[in-house]
């Protein structure tokens, strides 16, 4: 399964803005994002995870950088700061590899609907008995009245 994760980089430090499904979008948004002028820089990443390994490869599908927020950003003598590395051109800027994602939660049985409809069907039963009592007492009444007024007479 594959996903894209959208990065902002600020102060020296890459943090997650968004996650999308669909690719254009992701970098679509990314592009947006940089052109605000908001942040020092933008990437998405492809994240595919592999389900029955429970693991994920990263690979940096779009990046933009403004060239001296790495230089703003670095501590004194070193191109990296503390918190997620600036991005730097190496053999593989591309790919980040064996990052592991939290097993999926299991469903629950939360927001289950059979006990406001077992408790509808109930009240439902309980309207129609007392419409059949209430009508069996009105003939029963009725045909009471007869008797008793017949013997009356």
């Amino acid at each position: 399964m594959s996903s894209f994760e959208l990065q902002t980089y600020k102060n020296g430090i890459w943090s997650i803005d968004s996650y999308y499904d669909d690719r254009d979008l992701a970098i679509s948004e990314a592009e947006r994002l940089d052109v605000s002028g908001r942040h020092a820089g933008v990437r998405v990443l492809l994240e595919d995870y592999h389900e029955p390994t429970n693991t994920s490869n990263y690979q940096v599908i779009y990046s933009r950088i403004k060239k001296d927020a790495v230089k703003k950003s670095a501590p004194s003598g070193s191109a990296r700061s503390v918190g997620r590395p600036a991005p730097e051109p190496s053999k593989n800027a591309g790919n980040l590899r064996g990052a592991r994602r939290p097993p999926p939660k299991e469903k629950t049985g939360g927001g289950s609907i059979a006990i406001p409809v077992l408790a509808a069907v109930l009240i439902l039963i309980a309207g129609v008995a007392a419409m059949l009592v209430l009508q069996s007492n009105m003939d029963f009444g009725a045909a009471l009245g007869s008797l008793v007024g017949s013997k009356s007479r």
